[in-house]
């Protein structure tokens, strides 16, 4: 029996001879109405969990990129700061009269 089917029972009071089925009625659909409401915000709270999970994806794949991404620029910086320093060597060679350049 699902629940609604339990419900029925409850408010099918006609006949009843017990005198506040009126309102064990009410009472009875208010709880019901009551259950439907929080089935429909358990849903809900199902969905955000769900879209939660693909966001925390989505962030952890971002951040992988920003690593391999910080470790080219750290290469490319590397290599920058090399040929810097080699021309600046040379720059000073030459400003010095060509002292200890290689020929």
């Amino acid at each position: 029996m699902n629940p609604r089917q339990g419900t029925e029972v409850l408010l099918d009071t006609a006949g009843s001879p017990f005198a506040g089925a009126a309102q064990l009625q009410s009472v009875v659909a208010r709880i019901a109405s009551v259950q439907e409401s929080i089935q429909d915000v358990l849903t809900g709270l199902a969905q955000l969990a769900a879209g939660g999970e693909d966001r925390v994806a989505r962030v952890s794949s971002m951040l992988g990129d920003g690593d391999c991404a910080q470790r080219d620029l750290a290469a490319a910086h590397r290599q920058i700061e090399e040929k810097l320093n080699a021309l600046i060597g040379v720059v000073d060679c030459l400003v010095r009269g060509n002292q200890g350049l290689p020929r």
